[in-house]
């Protein structure tokens, strides 16, 4: 499986097994030793990158904010997010090519 690109972690299970984590190009795992003929279920879990919640908390009020920081940020409710997520394109590969 390739899961094209990621922006920051991601979680892979497959039928309720946790497979394997990637935190770096290429977004690659093999699944081959775990996939069952018929149903499959997978599970992609990706963490967010914190700018983006800092991001979200700068529009709201000081006592609703769901982060901190030691330092002042210069972050604002206008201000751009960086592309995060499961940005993909997920492929499934008939062959594991590392």
């Amino acid at each position: 499986m390739d899961l094209g690109k990621v922006g920051v972690i991601a979680n892979v299970k497959l039928n309720g097994k946790e497979i394997g984590g990637l935190w770096t190009a290429p977004w690659r795992l093999d699944l081959s030793d775990h996939l069952k003929n018929g149903n499959n279920s997978l599970e992609i879990e990706v963490a967010n990158l914190w700018v983006n919640q800092l991001v979200k908390d700068a529009s709201k009020d000081k006592k609703q904010s769901e982060t901190w920081m030691l330092i002042n940020h210069s972050y604002d409710k206008n201000s751009p997010l960086p592309p995060s997520g499961l940005i993909g394109p997920v492929r499934l590969m008939k062959e594991y090519t590392n």
